[in-house]
């Protein structure tokens, strides 16, 4: 399911930002925003 809801991990080109912190703010908020999700939905 993450892999299907962050298209960036799936695809081979264009994926990574060319600025790694980007990149790395991008997914944490991602899991961030996820797991809140899951949270609020138990």
């Amino acid at each position: 399911i993450l892999r299907q809801r962050l298209a960036r991990l799936v695809r081979k080109t264009c994926a990574f930002s060319k600025n790694f912190e980007m990149h790395e703010g991008i997914l944490r908020w991602f899991i961030q925003d996820y797991n809140e999700n899951i949270y609020q939905s138990n």
